[in-house]
């Protein structure tokens, strides 16, 4: 037998007095106040499920337990260092990655140690390189799936951001179970210039205004942690004084004062032989082959499906939280607005979300 109840009648039968207040002002519940309404009848019945959106939301029940039970909500408690709910099935991809790297051995950046561990295609690991974010807009726009710049910067910074956390959670994790060691350090790009040389002059040559010719090419230098300090303390000056934020930078990369931003911020790196900077990560799997043929023998084949799957769903539990977050506290879209909150104001963010997350963040295994 199921029982059907409004969202009015759900909140003031099992409610606290502030999700009663919220239901009387708005008409609706925010997304965390919904869900520990959702926990507080699931002590009570077997079956729970929400049903219709707004102020048209329904609860459903079905299951009546013999007797109410207490529900664990340790597993919500941020302070376990398990960030996203996949973080088991991780740990078991950067085991077998490093079982498989020469030497046991993974080194590079962030976005290179994602990629050589198979967390995410190759898109999410190395957009934030210079130019590449061109390059995505215009093969989604080939393959028919039309989404504008900043929408797709938002949504890969978005699970950049993430996957970055849930390694670094991972690797902790690890480490304390004694199966790798990892360390970072802070790595300086230098910019060379190769000129061509005249085979008659064995000089540089130039082109017909005089500027010579030939390619450019990086090379990377260990920094010590005191000029990473220093070359950080820049950053954060230039900042403040553009009044810019990491997010602008990355999402408004055009706009006049992040340009003015850039433009000074890459003078003054110039000035100590610098063209940028990134933390390079080192991780060398210590566990002996026995242990690792343990913890893979039975889990390796759950690996790829529960990864991508677990993933997906967190990611989109993620969306419409924001999408909800949004829509609780806006009254009234302006006409013109950038992107990301046009659909979220729209009320299609989680569905926009979901189809570019599934063409430009998922590993392609």
């Amino acid at each position: 037998m199921e029982i059907e109840l409004t969202l009015k009648e759900a909140v003031f039968m099992k409610g606290t007095k502030k999700q009663q207040q919220q239901i009387e002002e708005k008409g609706r519940l925010s997304t965390d106040a919904l869900n520990s309404l959702i926990r507080a009848f699931a002590e009570e019945f077997e079956y729970v499920r929400e049903n219709g959106r707004g102020k048209n939301k329904v609860i459903i029940l079905s299951g009546k337990r013999p007797q109410p039970i207490k529900l664990d909500k340790r597993h919500n408690n941020r302070a376990t260092g398990r960030k996203t709910p996949f973080a088991s099935q991780l740990e078991l991809l950067i085991i077998k990655a490093l079982r498989d790297a020469k030497n046991r051995n993974i080194e590079g950046s962030v976005g290179n140690v994602m990629f050589q561990m198979k967390m995410a295609n190759e898109r999410l690991c190395y957009y934030r390189q210079p130019n590449r974010i061109e390059n995505y807009v215009k093969n989604l726009k080939e393959n028919e799936i039309n989404v504008s710049k900043d929408w797709l910067v938002h949504v890969l910074d978005k699970e950049r951001d993430t996957m970055t956390g849930a390694l670094l959670t991972a690797l902790r994790r690890l480490e304390k179970k004694k199966l790798l060691k990892w360390s970072k350090y802070p790595v300086g790009a230098v910019k060379i210039f190769n000129p061509e040389i005249g085979e008659f002059t064995n000089k540089p040559t130039a082109d017909s205004e005089d500027n010579p010719t030939g390619h450019v090419e990086y090379r990377f230098i260990n920094l010590t942690i005191e000029q990473a300090n220093k070359l950080a303390e820049i950053e954060r000056n230039l900042k403040e004084k553009h009044e810019v934020t990491s997010f602008q930078i990355v999402t408004y990369p055009y706009s006049d004062k992040v340009q003015r931003y850039e433009n000074e911020l890459s003078s003054e790196y110039q000035k100590k032989g610098i063209s940028y900077y990134f933390d390079s990560f080192s991780i060398r799997l210590v566990a002996t082959e026995n242990e690792v043929d343990r913890l893979l023998k039975d889990n390796e084949w759950m690996i790829e499906e529960n990864y991508i799957s677990k993933y997906l769903g967190y990611t989109i539990e993620k969306a419409k939280k924001r999408q909800q977050s949004y829509l609780d506290k806006t009254w009234g879209a302006p006409k013109e607005m950038q992107p990301v909150k046009q659909k979220l104001s729209e009320g299609v963010y989680v569905s926009e979300y979901e189809s570019t997350v599934k063409h430009s963040v998922l590993p392609n295994f």
